[in-house]
């Protein structure tokens, strides 16, 4: 499959070359072809792991995934935070953003009515933990945004759990979930600068859309540098 979308990166890059620059049709292509590339990336990106790395990511079974509650709110916000931001003692997991910005990802206050909302299931909105042993570990959101789509976000494991499969086993949940809120399409906004995590999305047969937005602003969080940041929209098609 790696040399196949890699063929394909390469036929698409040579039609894309061939048209008017700024058409329509040349950026059709080019969104094509960088999905191809992206592809082969996410396939080599799985395929080049070392054994003993592959022997740490052997998926855990310890664990369960249920609506996340209120307790939970205040060991969720720190497991939200470390993924992203990386713990006070400087330990980080893979997911972390700590390169490109600074701060908070979420508060308790906000986690807390999201958990809420979740909890009265009246406003399409879900926020599923991963638990073992009555601990929250990780959880993921989901929200219905219009009559076909649900997008997932606020995807956070404990640092300390990652390349587990809980990641992935929630990710499934989610997907679930948003089946059942009626959504056929499953919707992700991911920083460009995080090709790493961005690889591992498209590794769970998500697209990149080439539809991107400005990163918002927020009082929690500060962009690190002069560098300005954007959101791309990936997708899914839901079986």
């Amino acid at each position: 499959k790696f040399q196949k979308y890699q063929q394909l990166f390469k036929e698409l890059m040579v039609k894309a070359q061939k048209l008017p620059p700024g058409s329509v049709s040349k950026r059709a292509y080019m969104t094509k072809a960088r999905n191809a590339k992206a592809m082969a990336d996410a396939l080599a990106y799985n395929k080049d792991k070392p054994e003993a790395e592959a022997k740490k990511r052997a998926p855990r079974t310890d664990f369960n995934i249920k609506p996340a509650t209120a307790e939970m709110a205040a060991e969720l916000t720190s497991i939200i935070n470390d993924a992203y931001r990386g713990k006070e003692d400087g330990s980080k997991g893979w997911t972390t953003e700590d390169e490109i910005l600074s701060g908070r990802r979420t508060t308790e206050e906000e986690l807390s009515a999201v958990i809420q909302r979740s909890l009265l299931g009246t406003e399409g909105e879900s926020l599923l933990a991963a638990v073992i042993d009555g601990r929250p570990i990780g959880c993921v959101r989901v929200e219905k945004t219009s009559e076909i789509e649900a997008e997932i976000g606020m995807f956070a494991v404990d640092i300390d759990l990652q390349s587990q499969g809980i990641g992935r086993a929630l990710f499934n949940k989610a997907e679930e979930q948003a089946k059942s809120m009626g959504a056929y399409m499953a919707v992700m906004q991911v920083i460009t600068a995080r090709e790493d995590i961005l690889k591992w999305y498209l590794s769970l047969g998500y697209t990149a859309t080439g539809i991107r937005a400005e990163f918002p602003e927020s009082e929690l969080w500060e962009v690190k540098g002069d560098r300005k940041l954007f959101f791309e929209r990936i997708e899914k098609t839901l079986d």
